[in-house]
């Protein structure tokens, strides 16, 4: 037979403890095996989907920076045609406003010059009412303004006058 030596008594307790140990620790090993298999298997599934969704991800940054960008350039276009547009704007108003100020002048201008021509001189103004504050007392004209209206409505240069002695005959 065999002969007993201390190796092969060495194997054969280990042979021995490997049996007892599968014996009392087998059905568990098993089952521990069992789920340390199905775990990774959930493990390799969960990074397969992790590195998927991180792919997903990767490209909807790309393109929401694209997006972004895109969007940013569109806001830099229509903020450069608004300041072009406000500009233009601003020149044709001030344009227009110095032209209306033009206008304006050269129409205060007019008048000024009418209102040179048609002004009644002071002693004129003086006479006229002079005459009227005769005229409210109920006194007579005296003749010498008469005649100064009556020159000064000869000149033209007067319409109030005129108007005084047109008034002055009526009530005469």
């Amino acid at each position: 037979m065999s002969e007993i030596t201390p190796q092969n008594q060495n194997r054969e307790r280990i042979e021995n403890i490997d049996k007892i140990r599968d014996i009392i620790f087998g059905s568990h090993q098993r089952e521990y095996e069992g789920r340390f298999e199905q775990l990774e298997a959930s493990l390799s599934t969960f990074e397969a989907e992790v590195r998927s969704r991180l792919d997903q991800l990767e490209r909807s940054d790309k393109n929401f920076s694209k997006t972004i960008e895109a969007l940013d350039e569109i806001v830099y276009k229509q903020t450069t045609s608004l300041k072009q547009e406000i500009s233009v704007s601003r020149d044709k108003l001030e344009q227009d406003i110095l032209a209306l100020k033009n206008q304006v002048l050269q129409e205060l201008e007019r008048r000024f010059s009418l209102l040179k021509e048609d002004k009644t001189s002071k002693s004129e103004m003086a006479d006229i009412l002079m005459e009227m504050g005769l005229r409210l007392q109920g006194t007579a004209l005296v003749p010498g303004v008469k005649e100064a209206i009556q020159s000064a409505a000869d000149d033209n240069q007067g319409k109030n006058a005129l108007l005084l002695l047109e008034q002055s005959q009526t009530l005469e």
